[in-house]
């Protein structure tokens, strides 16, 4: 009886670690960071929006996108997001600058893109989902770019960095 107990404890105490590693592998991999757009580069300069004297410490550690090459990085950049990111259904574009910087929303959700500029803004999450948004005008966007749910980045007319991420939760 005693022998029965003893292996019943050491099967559960191993089920909880399992249970625990796949907890924490669900939970990485449903924080996804995905890269942003980026286009390759032109003869022409294309600026980016949110210079670098214009953002906060945290700001900018936003747009700051790490490769996937380091885990460490995607993780801590996965929480700094998930503290960061404010529910929000609308994203305000002014001259490719954008409020809020980092956006949740659930996926398949709709966030909408408002253009308070007098030019047509061209966003773009990756090589398939560009959108543009017309000059003092809107466009919804529904969260869902084929990848789940993650961290998404975009780009704003051809810039080279991030001008805002979306943290699309399920």
């Amino acid at each position: 009886m005693l022998g029965n107990t003893k292996f019943l404890i050491i099967v559960a105490v191993i089920l909880v670690i399992v249970a625990a590693g796949l907890g924490i592998a669900i939970i990485r991999s449903s924080t996804r960071v995905t890269s942003s757009f980026a286009p390759e580069p032109t003869s022409e300069s294309v600026p980016n929006p949110q210079t670098s004297t214009e953002l906060t410490g945290d700001e900018k550690r936003i747009l700051e996108i790490p490769d996937g090459s380091n885990p460490e990085a995607l993780a801590a950049y996965g929480d700094l997001i998930s503290q960061a990111a404010i529910e929000a259904s609308e994203i305000k574009l002014i001259d490719c600058n954008t409020s809020p910087l980092a956006v949740k929303g659930k996926l398949s959700s709709i966030v909408k893109f408002i253009n308070e500029s007098d030019k047509e803004a061209q966003i773009a999450f990756d090589a398939d989902h560009l959108y543009a948004v017309p000059a003092s005008g809107q466009i919804n966007v529904t969260l869902d770019f084929g990848k789940g749910v993650g961290i998404y980045g975009y780009s704003c007319n051809g810039s080279t960095k991030p001008v805002g991420v979306i943290y699309i939760t399920s």
